[in-house]
């Protein structure tokens, strides 16, 4: 370590440790202002707070304003939340409990004994234990082992148990899609478990048909729905609804296709199945024949089936356009980390500082 005790810089030139009351710093390659108590560490940093742990390839520290900041292969840790936050750029304001992830964002964390994936262009996470706040701004994706979506943006509530999906959301579970103006994931605080759905304008469900080649439709305006083990296990749909559903009996015989509409129905649902489907008020339905029933009839007005867009795995978080702009960047890191160390330069500010005294000490 050189250390100049004019400016109180010090450089480090292998492994180091910087210690704190709240917070431990661990790098091979730094810069440490001792008077102001900010720093920049290169090689093989970390910063240490009491729950958190930021790691990347260039680190800024500031301990007076509890501030630190990541570039490039950034990942935080947050133990009390049990959240790993991933990207290229990061901020982290630890007396305000915010963290900001940017470029290839991505944000794991604990859902119900599994994890759940999410990416956004901007992810934030602000709030103390119990009452943590997980916002993804622009093209948010996110998978989880039984279910997995699509958004506009994302705003989930650990408080009160909520998660909104706003704008073009889509909702995969089981073979379901799910599709509406707004989507609202309710859990139960208590359990910590996903308990209902709330999908307000425009609800509309596909699944395909398991024996054939149609696909079974209920379309209304709200639907309602509650989850048993993450899988929907009853939905209500109200308002202006209109049904396309091919029925089976017990031997899954085809014996005729539904259609109809009414002010609202009830389902029950046995994993991909449909046990039992009810319509009130004002129905008027009709079961035809599979072939009375023409081909360019059986699906409702605004049907899209997007199953090539299911996020199946948690790399597809990722968009496809995303992945050439990650490879070349790792490529670069690759070719960087190869590269013997060379030590941080020394500042201009630390020269002019110290143009007469210096000392030189070795840790």
């Amino acid at each position: 370590m050189d250390y100049y005790t004019s400016s109180g810089h010090s450089y480090l030139f292998g492994p180091s440790t910087i210690t704190g009351k709240d917070n431990f710093i661990y790098t091979e390659n730094g810069f440490y202002n001792t008077k102001k108590n900010v720093g920049h560490f290169l090689r093989k940093s970390y910063i240490k707070y009491k729950d958190r742990k930021i790691e990347g390839d260039s680190l800024y520290f500031d301990r007076t304003r509890e501030f630190s900041s990541g570039t490039r292969n950034v990942k935080i840790t947050d133990t009390i939340n049990r959240a790993i936050i991933k990207g290229h750029y990061a901020e982290l304001y630890k007396k305000q409990d915010s963290v900001y992830m940017t470029r290839r964002a991505s944000v794991r964390y604990w859902v119900e004994n599994d994890s759940m994936f999410v990416h956004a262009k901007k992810i934030y996470l602000t709030g103390k234990p119990g009452a943590r706040i997980i916002r993804g701004e622009k093209n948010v994706r996110f998978f989880k082992t039984d279910m997995s979506g699509k958004c506009d943006s994302l705003h989930s509530d650990q408080k009160v148990a909520l998660t909104k999906l706003i704008g073009k959301p889509i909702l995969w579970n089981g073979d379901k899609q799910l599709t509406g103006d707004v989507m609202h994931l309710i859990g139960n605080s208590a359990t910590e478990k996903l308990d209902s759905l709330k999908v307000l304008n425009n609800a509309f469900i596909i699944s395909k048909d398991t024996l054939g080649a149609g696909f079974n439709q209920v379309k209304g305006i709200n639907l309602y729905g509650k989850f048993r083990e993450n899988k929907l296990y009853e939905v209500d749909v109200v308002k202006n609804n209109e049904v396309i559903y091919f029925m089976r009996n017990d031997k899954n015989e085809l014996i005729g296709i539904d259609k109809t509409a009414c002010s609202r129905i009830n389902m029950t649902l046995n994993g991909n199945d449909v046990d039992t489907i009810t319509f009130f008020d004002r129905v008027n339905g009709t079961l035809y024949p599979e072939e009375d029933f023409p081909e360019n009839v059986r699906k409702l007005r605004g049907f899209v089936w997007r199953i090539e867009e299911r996020i199946n795995s948690k790399e597809d978080i990722f968009p496809p356009e995303e992945a050439e702009a990650e490879a070349a960047l790792q490529e670069q890191a690759r070719k960087e980390a190869a590269k013997p160390a060379v030590p941080m330069p020394i500042r201009k500010e630390t020269l002019n500082y110290d143009k007469t005294t210096r000392s030189t000490k070795t840790k």
